[in-house]
């Protein structure tokens, strides 16, 4: 029999608590937790002329070279984001291949508005082959079977833009909607249902009123075991 890993793609627009989420299913034992593997590219694509998006950390960030004032003892978190989503993937597989025979979880935190780089039939970054052959690869060599999941994390629009708004020092007081991406969450919902993948959607204000139960439901409709770590 093959083991299982569960793959769950969570897609939220910023200021929805995704974060938060992110850090709750870091804290299992057996989950690989990664944060935006996707941003790099779109941040590449949708950055300078284009919509003219920019962070104030975007030369270090593209670059994967800490700022003078980073610590240099994270530096790796810098050139970790030199990888692309499936490089991160095969990564995050081998390492609970290497450290768990049972399978886990390898849990993605997304932005709604990374979807264009998303291939929803494929459940791969869309352009990027080399990486997920090689992931392939792995899956047919250690007989490893990859459960995609598609996770909404949906909370109020005026809620995110008033949470937005009080953080434009990091973002900008003026965001693009393909920057929010509240749009980009109904299309998602359609091209995941389409491809006959399962999704379940949370609401935010839910996982901040009750964690415990949001968390043990949301477990228990991606059919993996709930952990009181989380």
């Amino acid at each position: 029999m093959a083991t299982k890993i569960t793959v769950v793609h969570c897609w939220s627009a910023p200021r929805s608590r995704s974060t938060a989420l992110l850090y709750s299913f870091e804290a299992r034992s057996n989950t690989v937790a990664l944060d935006e593997p996707l941003y790099r590219r779109w941040l590449q694509e949708k950055g300078g002329g284009n919509l003219g998006i920019s962070r104030p950390y975007e030369e270090a960030f593209l670059a994967g070279i800490p700022p003078a004032d980073e610590d240099a003892a994270d530096a790796w978190r810098w050139q970790r984001e030199q990888q692309c989503f499936n490089e991160r993937i095969y990564h995050a597989v081998d390492t609970l291949l290497n450290n768990n025979n049972n399978g886990g979880v390898v849990f993605a935190k997304q932005m709604a508005k990374f979807a264009t780089l998303f291939d929803f039939e494929s459940n791969w970054e869309s352009g990027e082959s080399k990486w997920r052959d090689k992931c392939h690869e792995l899956l047919l060599e250690k007989n490893v079977q990859l459960v995609h999941c598609h996770v909404l994390l949906v909370r109020d629009p005026v809620s995110v833009l008033g949470s937005w708004n009080n953080s434009s020092d990091v973002h900008g007081s003026n965001p693009h909607p393909d920057e929010i991406g509240i749009t980009q969450l109904l299309d998602i919902y359609a091209k995941a249902i389409g491809g006959n993948h399962d999704v379940v959607v949370i609401d935010s204000d839910d996982l901040a009123d009750d964690p415990c139960k949001s968390l043990r439901d949301l477990c228990s409709a991606l059919n993996i075991e709930y952990d009181d770590s989380m």
